[in-house]
C-alpha cells in the first residue's frame, strides 16, 4: 500500500481538507470531493479530477504542488489561480513512481493543466455533462492519458492556447526511448492530439477505452467541411482521417465577366478501340426454344388430341359379339344332317331314296 494523500481535520468547526504527500495543504480538494458549486448537481464522480486505469494499477490527478520538484510556479503573474499552477501527475503503483507528465521541464508553466471533461464542458458552448458520467482519460491498460495544458509541451505547439496532449507509455504506438518525444522525467512519450499551431483552444471530451480514439472540441476548423467559427466535436483517431479532395481551380479574376475564366478544364475525350463484336468468333447468340404447351387436364371419359380434350370412342363388348357369332354357327349347324344330300332328295353316292 502506497501513500497518496491525507484527510486533515481542521482546527475547530468539524471541517475537513487534504493534505498532500508534502504534509502541507494544496487546493488539491477538487481530486476527492470534486469542483465545488452552488448546486447539489456540482458534486459527484464525474467532477473530480482524478482517473484510476481499469486494472486499478494507475492513479492519475492533478495537484498544484510540485510532488516531483518541478518549479510549478506561473511564469507570469495571475496566469493561474494560486501561487501555483496545478499538473497533472501519475502514480504507478506497480514501481511506486509518482511522475508529472504535463510538467515543461524546460520553463515553468504558463497556465494551468487539466484532465478535462467535465471541466471542458463547462466553461465552452456544448453543455453541461452528467456529474456522474466519468470521462476516459486512461486507456485500459493504463498505456496511455489524455490531459489538456496551455503549456508547449512540444515544439510544434506556437500558438500559447489550451492544447489536448497524449502521454504514451514507450512500447505501446509509436513511442520509443530513442524518438525526441520521450522524456525519461516521466518516463513516456508526450504527443499533441490537437491542432498546436491552430488558432482557438482545444478541449479534451472523452476517450475510447483502447485509446485509439480521442474525442475534443474546438473551434478549429481540422476538415475543409467545416466553415463555421463554433465549436464541433472530432474524433481524433490513430490510423484515421478523411480522405480531402482536391478543390477546383477558380476563376482568375473573381470580378471578370469572362466567363471562359470561370470554366473548368475540358476532359479529354475517350479513345475507343474497333468493338468487340467486329472480332467476335463463336457459336453466336443462341436460338430461343419454343415454350412448351400448356398442360391439359381432360375429364375421364374424354382423352387429348392434338391439345384438345376428345370424347373418348365406345368399345364393342367382346363378350356379346363372341356369344351372336357362336349363336350363328349353332343353326347352320342343326339345318344340316349328318349326311350329304343331294338336289331333290337325290343322295349324293346315287343311291335311292325312300
Amino acid at each position: 500500500m502506497s501513500f497518496i494523500a491525507t484527510l486533515d481535520p481542521r482546527a475547530g468547526g468539524g471541517e475537513f481538507r487534504f493534505a498532500n504527500a508534502l504534509g502541507n495543504g494544496g487546493g488539491d480538494e477538487e481530486d476527492w470531493v470534486g469542483e465545488e458549486g452552488p448546486t447539489e448537481h456540482d458534486f459527484g464522480p464525474g467532477k473530480h479530477s482524478v482517473r484510476v486505469s481499469g486494472d486499478g494499477s494507475l492513479l492519475v490527478f492533478t495537484s498544484e504542488l510540485g510532488l516531483t520538484g518541478y518549479d510549478n510556479r506561473p511564469a507570469a503573474a495571475g496566469e493561474c489561480e494560486g501561487e501555483r499552477c496545478r499538473e497533472v501527475y501519475l502514480f504507478d503503483a506497480a514501481s511506486g513512481r509518482l511522475a508529472c507528465l504535463s510538467c515543461d521541464f524546460g520553463s515553468r508553466p504558463v497556465g494551468p493543466s487539466a484532465l478535462g471533461g467535465h471541466e471542458s464542458l463547462g466553461i465552452n458552448d456544448l453543455g453541461e455533462q452528467s456529474p456522474f458520467y466519468v470521462a476516459r482519460n486512461t486507456s485500459e491498460g493504463g498505456a496511455r492519458v489524455f490531459f489538456q495544458s496551455d503549456d508547449s509541451l512540444v515544439p510544434l505547439d506556437s500558438n500559447g492556447l489550451l492544447d489536448v496532449y497524449e502521454w504514451e507509455r514507450p512500447g505501446v504506438g509509436s513511442c520509443t526511448e530513442a524518438q525526441p518525444a520521450f522524456r525519461a522525467e516521466n518516463g513516456g512519450c508526450v504527443f499533441p492530439v490537437s491542432d498546436v499551431a491552430g488558432g482557438s483552444e482545444s478541449f479534451f471530451m472523452d476517450a475510447s477505452g483502447n485509446g485509439d480514439d480521442v474525442f475534443i472540441a474546438t473551434a478549429d476548423q481540422l476538415v475543409p467541411s467545416d466553415t463555421d467559427s463554433r465549436e464541433d466535436v472530432y474524433d481524433v483517431r490513430e490510423g484515421g482521417g478523411f480522405q480531402v479532395a482536391a478543390e477546383p481551380p477558380g476563376c482568375a479574376n473573381a470580378d471578370s465577366t469572362d466567363a471562359e475564366s470561370c470554366k473548368l478544364p475540358v476532359s479529354p475525350q475517350p479513345v475507343f478501340g474497333v468493338p468487340t463484336s467486329a472480332t467476335f468468333d463463336g457459336p453466336g447468340n443462341l436460338v430461343p426454344s419454343l415454350p412448351p404447351p400448356p398442360y391439359v387436364v381432360c375429364a375421364k371419359s374424354k382423352h387429348i388430341v392434338r391439345g384438345r380434350c376428345v370424347a373418348k370412342k365406345k368399345k364393342k363388348k367382346m363378350k356379346a359379339k363372341r356369344a351372336a357369332k357362336a349363336k350363328r354357327a349353332g343353326r347352320q349347324r342343326r339345318s344340316v344332317p349328318r349326311e350329304r344330300r343331294g338336289v331333290h332328295g337325290v343322295p349324293v353316292d346315287g343311291g335311292v331314296g325312300s
